[in-house]
């Protein structure tokens, strides 16, 4: 007993005097900004010939010159990964300042990043080169130097603390992923002569809540605000020439174009009658939209225009939208049901991927073409109705091979020896030929109601239209009448 409370007690004083310690050396900690003038690589020896320890500075501003080693020490002071073992510096920089730097010379070196493998960071005279200041997680502001002119690829990307960043005035671009994963950057001031931010620019930027386009920045990428979690408004400078904004949405300058939706507050949206194309990328990654309705001036749908907007649940086109771009809706998941068209020709590659909860297609007898994977993982299916009386023209194939078994394809009457030598169609083991001026035998119980109605053509309305209508009811069934 006395052994075993000796070691107890032993136990006792190493832990108090372990976390003793550690308080000591945060105690330690220069809070204040000290000023250093520096020569080219001199930073390391400037800092260890001073009274202060290079892991004990938090608040750094650099005046002269600085090269790659000096970034390199920089990124030590600021407490980066040094091997591929997840191993640290314990340095505790937060804040730095290098407006009045200039670079010197070109160089790289090896940036790891936890227990993975390596980049090749890049140093350049006038830019932030590719990953020099990525997974720098306790950095939390810094000021670029007046001499940079571009961001590059993955210059910050991953700086989880970072909340502020303030950019030269002759800033020109931002590139790809730059400030991706900065979840906590909140302060964001785009330079005025800004010209271009590239796709997933920052990506993840949860904390910011406001965006504002400058006069001079033409080309922006779809992507480069997508998944900001917190962005709530997207304003225009009056003076670009190239973009407008609903206060929500980015336009191009005449609204005919709908470039990107980013905000996450946009839930139900009405597409303004001025839009003729929802471009590539659009509502790409955008959790918050639950439903889109669209004006009859939109006529095209981009690649990737609703990737991944899971909570999609339902969609109204125009009827005259002839093309659905590659992977357009792809991981809509709660999208239930989609009127297509009646002028749609075209379904691009992947189109629905992974639309699980779409039971059943009407496809519009204009339809010419459906590229390869365009309603793969769609395992809710039950039934395609093909109202092309020429089968629509499927390179590879369409539809998962799960589909093709169970799922009922309906056809025009008398097209069913075009369906038998059309590739993928041919495959369908249930094929049922439908007089389209007929009436479907198939009658609903008077215990359920109408949940949907669709003209031949698969577009859907909201009330009985003369012709032959297309019902759904609510327990899954389907009744063809016609409406004199």
């Amino acid at each position: 007993m006395r052994k075993f409370f000796i070691k107890r007690h032993v136990l006792f004083m190493a832990l108090l005097l372990l976390c003793t310690f550690t308080s000591q050396a945060e105690n330690d900690l220069t809070t204040t900004q000290i000023t250093l003038n520096i020569k080219s690589g001199g930073l390391q020896s400037e800092v260890e010939s001073s009274e202060w320890q290079w892991n004990q500075i938090t608040n750094l501003k650099l005046v002269g010159e600085l090269n790659v080693d000096d970034l390199q020490f920089i990124r030590q002071m600021a407490g980066c990964y040094y091997n591929e073992n997840g191993d640290k510096y314990d340095g505790h920089l937060q804040h730095l300042d290098i407006v009045d730097v200039d670079f010197v010379g070109n160089g790289s070196f090896n940036v790891y990043y936890g227990n993975a493998n390596y980049h090749i960071a890049k140093f350049e005279t006038s830019c932030i080169g590719d990953y020099l200041f990525s997974y720098l997680d306790g950095l939390q502001t810094i000021v670029l130097p007046s001499c940079v002119n571009s961001i590059y690829y993955r210059a910050f990307n991953d700086c989880s603390g970072l909340v502020s960043v303030t950019m030269p005035e002759n800033l020109i671009s931002i590139e790809d992923y730059a400030f991706s994963g900065c979840s906590k950057l909140s302060s964001l001031m785009l330079p005025k002569n800004l010209t271009y931010i590239g796709g997933h620019a920052f990506w993840g930027c949860d904390k910011l809540s406001s965006v504002k386009i400058p006069s001079r920045l033409t080309s922006i990428d779809a992507t480069a605000f997508s998944s900001c979690d917190g962005l709530t408004s997207v304003m225009v400078d009056d003076a670009n020439p190239q973009y407008s904004s609903d206060g929500k949405v980015l336009f191009n300058k005449d609204k005919s174009k709908l470039i990107a939706a980013w905000v996450n507050n946009i839930k139900d949206y009405i597409v303004p009658a001025s839009v003729s194309s929802i471009e590539k990328n659009a509502f790409y990654y955008n959790s918050s939209l639950t439903s889109l309705n669209a004006s009859s001036s939109l006529t095209s749908v981009g690649n990737e225009a609703f990737y991944h907007c899971v909570n999609l649940t339902s969609i109204e086109l125009s009827s005259e939208v002839t093309t659905i771009g590659m992977s357009a809706f792809v991981g809509c998941a709660k999208l239930t049901s989609f009127a297509f068209p009646s002028k749609l020709t075209f379904i691009g590659y992947a189109a629905f991927y992974g639309c699980n909860g779409l039971t059943t297609l009407f496809l519009p007898s204009c339809l010419t073409q459906i590229d390869s994977n365009a309603f793969r993982e769609c395992n809710g299916l039950t039934s395609i109705y093909a109202n092309m009386l020429t089968p629509a023209i499927i390179t590879d194939c369409a539809f998962d091979e799960n589909i093709k078994t169970n799922t009922t394809l309906y056809i025009p009457k008398g097209t069913y020896q075009e369906y038998m030598a059309a590739n993928c169609w041919k495959d369908f083991l249930k094929i049922k030929e439908v007089d389209p001026a007929g009436v479907e035998s198939t009658y609903s119980t008077s215990d359920v109601k109408e949940i949907s109605r669709y003209t031949i053509n698969g577009q859907h309305i909201i009330e009985p239209t003369t012709g032959l209508n297309i019902i759904k009811y609510s327990d899954g069934s389907f009744r063809k009448v016609i409406i004199q």
